[in-house]
């Protein structure tokens, strides 16, 4: 069931729930497993909510449709499911793909085809598929799935709608346990660095950008640069901003918080500031600049870069 996952992955569910209610599916998505510990019935799931002509998201919505249960039978003509023979996805299983897709549909108004461990397919599959992306029929959607996001191709990547599953579990209501844990999982020292002074410098960057745009880079000393001085300072700071915005979209969504108990005023008054769809941008931005701290960039410049590209999603 799709509601299963309105909590552990709340992000990607608002987004592809949102998506769906609004007749905005995407043509194409690339699915980044992250290690999640589900994803197979998570995509099996994403599958039915697209397939149910009730917009499947619990069985109670499913009445008489039989059309969910033949996709578990793995029955439905409609769905075609790619994975890797001996580590590779070669170009023939996407040519057998395509010509079954050229034909018209026998049932249902959607075709839908998922390829697991999309980093595997060799260079003539990845060509292959570029010219299926490229060139978009309204009635099939892609459903790409990969452990290794790292080693799939860009240009790929591009033409697909990117969804980051987390990865965040905790077996604590402790507001103040569940930022130690992250503190220490970043490699800093609790005796050595105040973490929950990071914290606070990561949730007060936030409300400060909410408040005053792309004003933010001319007081980034003050309120960034003074506290935040090394790569691991970065990491854990950007992943409690990660929360925080998953926080606001679970209380933008009449969910409860579940991360930022001890910033439940700020998570509210930075929600009343912005919609759904402007928190998911600032999360893509912040994730894909919480990537770059893997490589060795400017920190200065990478902050500063970052209240830009913010502040072109305004």
């Amino acid at each position: 069931m799709f509601d299963n996952y309105r909590d552990s992955q709340f992000l990607a569910y608002s987004l592809i729930l949102n998506s769906v209610k609004n007749n905005k599916v995407s043509h194409a998505y690339l699915i980044d497993g992250n290690n999640y510990f589900d994803l197979d019935n998570f995509v099996l799931s994403f599958v039915k909510l697209l397939i149910c002509p009730y917009n499947y998201s619990n069985n109670n919505n499913c009445f008489n449709c039989n059309k969910c249960m033949r996709i578990d039978n793995n029955n439905y003509t409609e769905i075609k499911y790619i994975k890797p023979i001996n580590n590779i996805i070669k170009k023939e299983q996407l040519s057998e793909l395509q010509e079954n897709f050229s034909l018209s549909s026998i049932e249902g108004k959607r075709k839908i085809y998922v390829i697991w461990n999309a980093e595997l397919m060799n260079d003539y599959a990845a060509n292959s598929i570029l010219k299926f992306l490229e060139e978009p029929n309204d009635n099939i959607i892609a459903i790409l799935v990969t452990s290794n996001l790292g080693a799939v191709l860009p240009t790929i990547i591009s033409r697909c709608q990117c969804i980051k599953l987390l990865n965040f579990e905790f077996d604590s209501n402790d507001s103040d346990k569940k930022i130690k844990k992250i503190f220490t999982e970043c490699g800093l020292n609790l005796d050595k660095v105040n973490y929950l002074e990071l914290a606070n410098t990561a949730v007060d960057f936030v409300s400060f950008f909410e408040t005053h745009g792309l004003d933010t880079i001319l007081f980034l000393k003050k309120i960034w640069y003074n506290n935040v001085v090394e790569r691991d300072y970065y990491r854990f700071c950007f992943k409690i901003i990660l929360y925080f915005y998953y926080d606001i979209l679970k209380y933008k969504t009449g969910s409860n918080i579940s991360f930022c108990l001890d910033y439940k005023d700020k998570v509210v008054e930075v929600a009343n500031l912005i919609d759904i769809f402007d928190i998911i941008k600032r999360i893509n931005v912040y994730i894909k600049f919480y990537e770059l701290l893997n490589y060795n960039l400017n920190l200065n410049l990478l902050m500063d870069r970052l209240v830009i590209e913010l502040g072109e999603v305004l």
